[in-house]
């Protein structure tokens, strides 16, 4: 003949069973902190991988790289020959330089060491080392008509070195020198600057 149960006690009993169950789940401050050096190296495969658009972005790279070390050997060797505008086509090559090491800087910072690689910066990739090329010529044009001066200028030979090492730095960096090309421009002339520049 079964027993019949207490309604209170069997209520008693199941707050007891909660109020245990309760006081034994794990607080934030009982969670065992996770070991760094247990975590995977960031360029590990994972659900999150850059995928073949990062891979597609660095062969573009390194060949329009070696596309410009090519060009630049073949200059300084004489094989290439670019008649006047040597001075200026040299200038463009180092600023393509400059932006591809820029992009290649950024290909592993973005998609390993932060990992926010994402597809949509496929064109920003794809144009920077132009726009960084028409930034080294600019720097030449600049130079050569006196609007931006090379302070440690000891000779031509220095001279010639510090155009194509400004022409580095303006590809390496074409926000800041487009900037400072503004600045040039409404100083002298007066123009206001761009609203990319204000930030708008």
């Amino acid at each position: 003949m079964p027993t019949e149960v207490d309604p209170e006690a069997q209520r008693s009993a199941e707050e007891i069973g909660v109020g245990a169950a309760s006081s034994s789940a794990a607080t934030p401050s009982d969670v065992t902190p996770r070991n760094p050096e247990s975590s995977p190296p960031l360029c590990a495969a994972s659900s999150d991988s850059p995928g073949w658009s990062m891979w597609l972005i660095v062969a573009y790279l390194i060949s329009v790289l070696a596309l410009l070390l090519y060009a630049v050997w073949g200059v300084f060797d004489g094989h290439l020959t670019v008649g006047p505008l040597g001075e200026v086509f040299k200038c463009c090559l180092f600023g393509g330089l400059g932006g591809c090491l820029y992009c290649l800087r950024a290909v592993y910072l973005n998609a390993c060491v932060r990992r926010s690689w994402t597809a949509h910066w496929a064109p920003w990739y794809l144009i920077r080392p132009v726009v960084s090329c028409i930034s080294g010529g600019a720097a030449f044009v600049f130079l050569k008509a006196g609007l931006l001066v090379l302070e440690s200028v000891a000779g031509a030979e220095s001279t010639g070195l510090g155009f194509l090492a400004l022409a580095f730095i303006a590809g390496l960096n074409v926000d800041k020198f487009i900037g400072k090309l503004e600045d040039v421009a409404q100083s002298i002339w007066g123009i206001e600057k761009s609203r990319a520049a204000k930030g708008e």
